[in-house]
Order: C-alpha cells, then structure tokens, then sequence
C-alpha cells in the first residue's frame, strides 16, 4: 500500500497567509490540513471554493483551538461539507503501550 501524501496548511505561520487566501494548492496532495484557518475572516468561504471545485481530488481537515462550531453560526453554509468531530487530548498511555519518559 502506498504512502499517504498530505499537506498541512497554518494559518500562524505568516509567510503561508498568502498561499492559504489566493488557494494555492500543492499539486499532487490528497489530503489538505488547514491549522488555525478559522481565524482568517473568510475562511468558510475559501474552503467551500476549494471543496466545491477539487472535492474529487481531495480531502480537507480543518483542526484548531477554538470552538469551530461557534464559526460555523451564519455567514456562509458548509451544508453536506462539513462534519464537526471533538477531540480531546492524548494521554501518553494512549499513544503508546510503552510509553516511557522520553516519548514526552
């Protein structure tokens, strides 16, 4: 089975801001990660231009520390896009069985 491609896409990193608004994709990535894009004013509207055009192509994750579901209140609708799942933090037995005080 081959590797699994995927780009991660941060919103704090300011020299990405650009690429992220004009969309610029990496060719050839299947899965997308978007990291923080919540606070870019139009987010919702980019990731639908994005969805709507290259949803064969693609998958998109979107992760972030804010309560996303409070974004997701009025401006544009991500109906039959979005689906909104919570993840709560690892503990270290949790990410693996024999976790020892170098794994942190």
């Amino acid at each position: 089975m081959g590797h699994a491609r995927w780009e991660r896409r941060r919103w704090d990193d300011p020299r990405q801001r650009p690429a992220i608004r004009r969309a610029e994709l990496p060719p050839g990535e299947r899965l997308l990660i978007f990291d923080e894009v919540h606070k870019y004013a139009r987010w919702r509207n980019l990731l639908k231009g994005i969805w709507d055009t290259e949803k064969s192509l693609r998958q998109i994750v979107v992760t972030g520390s804010a309560r996303l579901d409070y974004y997701r209140k009025g401006g544009e609708s991500l109906a039959g896009r979005y689906r909104y799942f919570r993840l709560h933090p690892f503990s270290l037995p949790e990410l693996s069985a024999a976790a020892a005080r170098s794994d942190l």
